[in-house]
């Protein structure tokens, strides 16, 4: 359902890449939710959820066919070889998108594809910014990866059924280069306050916003880092490990 945005909404999307305030789908995670267990085998079990979770999708369906968003990072690829591994003979359509950009991930997608015998299909997207206004408008809101609806679209092509690695890096606590800077920053200081730690957190991801966006937003949108540093309060105040404040985060 389309949600009608204010200022901060709009503030929010153009400095985090979302909006931590507005609704979704989910019931938002808990404090409790991140306190610290140790599990043995966590490989294990990591493995055995994604195979019953598979099962249950493909198993006993008469599915022959899907298709798969493919690109050159962990969570597509793992979710990849877990499919090849239970369905061998399941066919994969594989599709990525490129912008024709040099360090684009089609090379390496690619070669992932021919490894696990899929099908694959690179998808060009020249001007990201030219079908803006009709991706915002399906979404009903600004995101970052609107670009998935290329993938979403061709899929179609191949099969009803589609997988993607979304949301891999969040569950599994990606992003490793942000968290090291982030520990690196609040060094052994465990007194920090939650804005000092939404302050170093928001610094460790400084190439989601240009330097002067306050000058750049201020009068229209009534920018204020003071609002944006308010959106992660409930997720440093509190006497979570600073590893887990991140998760949480």
């Amino acid at each position: 359902m389309t949600q009608f945005l204010n200022n901060d909404n709009i503030a929010n999307f153009l400095t985090l890449r979302y909006d931590p305030t507005l609704n979704n789908l989910f019931h938002p995670l808990k404090k409790e939710n991140f306190a610290e267990n140790i599990f043995e085998n966590i490989d294990g079990k990591i493995s055995d959820i994604v195979k019953q979770d598979l099962e249950l999708k493909l198993s006993d369906k008469n599915i022959s066919r899907i298709s798969l968003a493919l690109s050159g990072g962990i969570d597509s690829g793992f979710t990849l070889v877990m499919i090849r591994k239970l369905f061998p003979d399941l066919q994969i359509d594989s599709l990525c998108v490129g912008f024709g950009d040099d360090d684009d991930e089609i090379t390496r997608a690619k070669a992932i594809a021919e490894t696990y015998d899929c099908n694959f299909h690179e998808l060009i997207v020249n001007n990201v910014l030219e079908d803006l206004p009709k991706l915002i408008s399906i979404a009903g809101e600004p995101r970052w990866n609107l670009y998935q609806y290329y993938v979403l679209e061709d899929s179609k092509k191949y099969s009803n059924i589609f997988f993607s690695g979304d949301g891999g890096d969040e569950t599994f606590a990606g992003y490793i280069f942000r968290y090291k800077k982030f520990l690196q920053n609040i060094g052994n200081i465990t007194n920090q306050t939650w804005l000092e730690k939404s302050k170093i957190y928001l610094s460790c991801h400084e190439r989601d916003w240009v330097p002067n966006q306050d000058q750049l937003f201020n009068k229209k949108l009534e920018f204020s880092w003071e609002k944006i540093y308010k959106n992660f309060k409930p997720y440093f105040d509190n006497d979570l490990h600073p590893i887990n404040q991140l998760n949480f985060s």
